[in-house]
């Protein structure tokens, strides 16, 4: 979970506040202002994982629970949440959880958290002075903890996938979905999804992943310098199994079908890229010839893979909305990664020397297929 607020000032991204995120990394960050709900909401949260997580003290601070060394200087200290429970001012109620076996008791705390703040929103105006029939732009929080077997975000992203895979054969353009991940290992039944659609016309499926030089671990020392090589390969038994499925929009440079799948490459000189993101745009205007704005978005810390889905805990939001205004900052939004993206994945470009996935990256990536 990537979450930062400031009063009711909050920020929705999937950066890490390290250098490289500041300089040289393109990301995703969407500012929601003076939103009450929303920083409570995210702020309650907070406390809530923090009760089930170690804290992290230095070797001078008195402590009498159970702790683990790590660098030297300081521990991590296991208290069971008692120091959140009483600094919380969230309305969840606290409880103590033991450092082994306490994965129950916080699954039913987030299902019950989650419960409240479901009961809470319909009856809270979206924004401090305004009306509810006035609000043009819904936000959704998604939790997803695999550990805990939360899983709002897995069973909302194959429903925005439906919407453009099922949508019906239109007179003109069809739907534009548009995903982007850094670390493209998509998990299997969204790639299931993508691998087929129902009608001749559903979406145009436009994705976006980095290239080898654009992934952090690029000619990293040591195993992690093997990570792009596992991610050219798994991005290649993705686009084959498009290939084998007809699936693809284009076909040696030419587009072949109405509507399908294309993939493109991030690449900038002398940056890294970690963007992830899903942009759902409905069939432009009849007679229109530009691709209409995007009225559904995802926004978070989800890669989208396996990792994601059964590991990470993440907290993530679906942004539904009738502004023109915003769904036009979107659009700008998505076309200034797409300009970067200039490398069309085909057949040519794994052929290439430097796309040459060794047979050992090849086993490993099959081994840690989950945790990529």
């Amino acid at each position: 979970m990537k979450i930062y607020g400031f009063d009711d000032d909050v920020v929705l991204s999937g950066a890490n506040l390290s250098r490289d995120y500041f300089t040289n990394r393109r990301d995703r960050y969407l500012l929601i202002e003076n939103h009450e709900v929303i920083a409570n909401y995210l702020h309650s949260l907070v406390h809530l994982v923090g009760q089930f997580s170690f804290r992290l003290e230095t070797d001078s601070e008195k402590h009498t629970s159970t702790e683990k060394d790590t660098r030297q200087g300081w521990k991590l200290i296991w208290d069971g949440g008692q120091d959140d429970a009483t600094a919380s001012s969230s309305d969840t109620a606290s409880q103590l959880y033991p450092e082994s076996g306490w994965t129950d008791a916080a699954t039913q705390a987030v299902i019950e958290f989650t419960r409240q703040w479901h009961a809470r929103s319909s009856s809270l105006s979206p924004i401090a002075g305004s009306k509810k029939e006035d609000a043009d732009t819904l936000l959704i929080p998604l939790l997803q903890m695999g550990p805990l077997n939360v899983r709002q975000e897995t069973r909302a992203i194959p429903q925005i996938l439906e919407l453009a895979l099922e949508a019906p054969d239109q007179d003109d353009s069809p739907p534009t979905l548009a995903l982007t991940s850094g670390y493209f290992s998509l998990y299997r039944p969204y790639k299931a999804l993508l691998q087929q659609a129902k009608t001749a016309r559903s979406a145009i499926v436009k994705i976006i992943c980095a290239a080898p030089e654009a992934n952090g671990f690029f000619q990293s020392k040591g195993v992690s310098g093997w990570i792009p090589e596992a991610y050219t390969w798994y991005e290649y038994q993705f686009w084959n199994a498009l290939r084998r499925s007809n699936r693809l929009l284009r076909q040696d440079g030419k587009r072949i079908q109405d509507g399908g799948v294309e993939i493109t490459e991030w690449k900038k000189e002398g940056w890294t890229y970690h963007a992830k993101g899903i942009w759902y745009s409905p069939p432009p205007a009849k007679g229109s010839n530009e691709t209409a704005a995007p009225k559904m978005v995802h926004v978070g810390s989800s890669n989208y893979g396996s990792r994601s889905a059964d590991l990470d805990l993440e907290c993530t939001f679906l942004i539904s909305t009738q502004s023109k205004a915003l769904s036009q900052r979107f659009k700008d939004e998505y076309a200034t990664l797409d300009k970067d993206a200039n490398d069309l994945v085909n057949e040519d470009l794994f052929q290439r020397s430097d796309r040459k996935v060794r047979r050992r990256v090849k086993i490993a990536s099959r081994i840690l297929k989950g945790m990529l």
